[in-house]
């Protein structure tokens, strides 16, 4: 599983915190990228990558009186990898920016797990699935040494590539009907 700059739009913006519209509709993210997480972390056989976002000055920006603040969406981000790893363990791995494609395989190879080429079938999603997730998608399975299409894309997963989930929420922010594999538990 590929989860690629989770919260890299909000990450990039200010250090206040958003609306409460904004807040539920990052919930509902976090909460579906927690599922898929969740669903991961049960497979024994499945590894879980995620590429965090990075961003100069990201992880402290400055408050308008010049005070040093965290990002709040930065620490929803460590919050969520701190649970894939509290779920996954060993079988979560965290890249900065981008897959380092040599890095990544000499990380994998280094805590003792074998890549079945033949029966990979992994998925990708996260911010901005149109960009970001189609190029990293392409350096993981350069990494793995696979063809991109044994990773496939999920655009319901990804901002920017989630249309039916965007018809989900009507002008108030509150959820329509969301399918019932998309629902989010908390994390």
């Amino acid at each position: 599983m590929l989860l690629v700059h989770p919260l890299y739009s909000m990450i990039s913006g200010s250090s206040e915190k958003p609306t409460p519209i904004v807040r539920r509709t990052i919930n509902f993210l976090l909460g579906i990228w927690g599922n898929e997480i969740r669903k991961a972390a049960a497979e024994k056989n499945t590894l879980i990558v995620i590429v965090k976002p990075k961003i100069t000055g990201a992880d402290t920006v400055f408050s308008h009186k010049m005070v040093p603040v965290k990002n709040w969406a930065d620490s929803k981000v460590q919050k969520m990898i701190e649970f894939a790893k509290k779920s996954a363990g060993e079988r979560v791995f965290v890249e900065h920016g981008a897959v380092h494609t040599r890095r990544l395989k000499e990380e994998i190879l280094r805590r003792g797990f074998q890549i079945d080429r033949k029966a990979l079938n992994g998925k990708s999603f996260g911010e901005y699935w149109n960009r970001c997730v189609e190029m990293e998608t392409r350096g993981l399975a350069n990494a793995l040494k696979v063809n991109k299409t044994h990773i496939r894309q999920i655009p319901e997963l990804s901002l920017w590539g989630f249309p039916s989930i965007l018809r989900n929420f009507s002008k108030s922010g509150t959820v329509k009907k969301i399918p019932r594999r998309l629902r989010p538990r908390r994390i």
